[in-house]
This record gives C-alpha cells, structure tokens and sequence, in this order.
C-alpha cells in the first residue's frame, strides 16, 4: 500500500493515528468481504477530513476514488433521497440516487467520508445501517454492492468527555488500539450522543484526535484572517505577531477547534475590517496590527 504523507501544518493528523489506519485497512485489503468502518472524532480542523483525503489518494493506487458528503447537507429527507434515493412511487424515485451513481463509476470500490455525521437528519443512520452491516444497500430500481468500500464517518460530538477518555489511559500508558475497555467506553459515549449501537457496533476502529496545538492554532488562523479580509475584498500583507500569539494563547487546545479560532477572530477583527472598507474604499491592501 502507498505510504501516505503527512503534513504538520492545518489539518495536520498524527503520524501514530494515520499509522493505526494503515495498518487496519492493509489487513482488511487482503480480502474485503465487507466494507471497512472507521470513525474519526476530534474538533474541526484536527485533520480527519484530511486523513479520508489522504487514505483515498492512497487506494487511488488500486483504482479507488473519493466520495464526500458534508453532512450539514443532508438534513432533511429530500436531501438524504438524493444520495441514497426515494422510495418507490416518490418524485425522482427512476433517478439513479448520487452515491449509487458513484459506486457504479468506482467499480464498486469507493473510500465514503460522511463528513460531521451528528449535523446529519434523525433518518441516517437506518439508510446506512445496511450498508455497514452486510454490505449492500436498496434504492427503488436496484442495489449496489458496497463490500469493497471504506466508510469514514467523522464527527465532532462529546469532544471533552472523549478527549478526557484518550487522556486517562494514555497517562496510563495503556494502548488503546484493540482495547476492549476504552472501546467499550467510547461507544457508550457515542451512544449518549445520539449515535445507535447498531452503528458503533460495526466499527472496526475508531479514533480520537488531540486538539490543536499552537503551529496549527498559528496556521488556521493565518487562514481565516486572510479568509475574512478576502471576503472583503482586502488583501493582507502582513499580519502583527502580537495578534497571532494572542490567539494560540487563546485557543490552544480547545475542544472546539478551529470554530473557537474563527470566532475569535471575527470578534477581535471583523467590525475594524468592515469598518476600515468603509471609511477606504480604494485601498485593497492592508496590514493587520
């Protein structure tokens, strides 16, 4: 298999996380008799849509391709039809639903991340159930096989209480890969978060990122400024390392991720920048101090 790279920068994952995939799916390979589920939990920007992207450019060697479904699209039944399709008699019910569509281009061999899985409609779970049980999965006018896919769900729920979980056994050094314990206790977590047993009962691993570390506390929020200003239609040259240092101080490892990062800014810089467009409609350049 296609040794995957990593990068320690936004979205960066840890080389021991992305190792632990590795190895489950190497093994899994050997003879897909039904699909791989993996479930990533960890704050936004911790990197787990990073890591789907980098498994799929991995089994791209072995003609997989890459479906993502961003979650928050897909909450309510007539987005959920369009991916997984509608029952007989229902409008649009003879189109061929997205995922299905896909599936048939791949050959059968997709690497699906289900991006924020807890943003998805109360039915989600029982259209997939299926699919991560046996395998296989109905639409109106047929089924598809998806035995030799990888299945990603991600998701930021309970991240406190998980990331307190990681913590205590790694302070007791106990590894928890395999770990009948700290799974048991993690899907009970899961549970309490509105994600069913039948669907934590068929992960075959699960992980939990770290929150953010400075260098990419540093990284994301160099991005987002430069998001913001541009959404202004600015351009930023340069920005005070007062500002950053302020905001890794801030929002090093917070559970909440990049969403903390991009609130902080919008509060420490959004008004002046708005302000300063309005007051300097011709300057397109600033710098940030």
């Amino acid at each position: 298999m296609k040794k995957i790279k990593t990068v320690d920068a936004v979205g960066a994952v840890l080389c021991h996380d992305i190792t632990q995939i590795i190895k489950v799916t190497r093994s899994w390979f050997q003879n897909p008799m039904e699909p791989l589920n993996i479930f990533l939990a960890g704050t936004s920007g911790t990197g787990k849509s990073f890591t789907a992207e980098k498994l799929a450019e991995a089994m791209g060697d072995y003609d997989y391709k890459y479906f993502f479904q961003a979650m928050n699209e897909c909450q309510d039944e007539a987005d959920a039809n369009n991916i997984f399709g509608s029952p007989i008699g229902f409008v649009g019910s003879e189109n061929k639903p997205r995922l299905f569509e896909e599936l048939e281009n791949a050959k059968g061999k997709l690497v699906i991340c289900f991006d924020e899985v807890e943003k998805a409609y109360d039915g989600f779970y029982n259209r997939i159930m299926s699919m991560m049980q046996f395998g296989t999965m109905d639409w109106a006018h047929g089924s598809g096989d998806f035995s030799k896919c990888i299945i990603i769900m991600t998701s930021n729920v309970a991240m406190e209480r998980l990331v307190d979980l990681k913590h205590r056994y790694v302070r007791q050094k106990i590894d928890t890969k395999d770990n009948m314990e700290f799974n048991t206790e993690l899907n009970a977590v899961l549970n309490e978060n509105s994600i069913p047993t039948f669907i934590t009962g068929r992960l075959k691993l699960s992980l939990i990122y770290n929150p953010l570390h400075n260098s990419a506390v540093f990284d994301i929020a160099v991005q987002e400024i430069n998001k913001l200003a541009s959404k202004k239609k600015l351009k930023v040259k340069y920005i005070s390392p007062k500002i950053l240092s302020d905001l890794m101080i801030e929002c090093e490892g917070s559970v909440e991720g990049a969403r903390k990062i991009q609130r902080a800014i919008e509060v420490k810089l959004g008004e002046k920048l708005t302000d300063f467009v309005e007051a300097n409609e011709n300057i397109k350049e600033i710098i940030i101090e």
